[in-house]
């Protein structure tokens, strides 16, 4: 079982999507928190906006490359691809931190990807390696 064990208040507010990102650290439940990078999160709660840009900015090219993953034909992946990253339809970041990777999740958007759960970018350390489709997740139980 996957635990959050902090969340920051208040919290860190991104002037690029003009509200505030979710920050979670998750380890499962006998993990000691040594395991997680605590000055890679401080940087991102620091930093916020350059991570979401990153992610932004990676998932416009990984869109551009493959619009068949994101659920879209060439040709609304075009129209998508013609504009700014960071006019990508995308909303509700949230930071969710684990003992060897982090995401900088979307957790609404109007892509058909987004649908129900939103699209995650992995990051390694500073840098966004590749998109996670959630379609096929499972929701959590509060």
């Amino acid at each position: 079982m996957t635990t959050t064990l902090w969340q920051p208040t208040p919290l860190p507010h991104s002037a690029l999507l003009d509200q505030p990102v979710e920050v979670n650290l998750l380890l499962e439940d006998d993990a000691p928190l040594t395991t997680l990078d605590l000055d890679l999160v401080a940087r991102v709660v620091r930093e916020v906006d350059t991570y979401v840009a990153a992610a932004i900015e990676h998932l416009h090219a990984h869109l551009a490359a493959d619009p068949a993953f994101y659920g879209l034909t060439p040709g609304a992946a075009a129209d998508l691809v013609a504009r700014p990253a960071a006019d990508l339809p995308l909303e509700r970041a949230q930071a969710n931190f684990y003992a060897d990777e982090w995401h900088l999740r979307f957790a609404e958007g109007d892509l058909p990807l987004c649908d129900p759960y939103g699209v995650s970018v992995v990051f390694a350390g500073s840098r966004p390696v590749r998109v996670e489709d959630l379609s096929d997740a499972e929701a959590v139980d509060d």
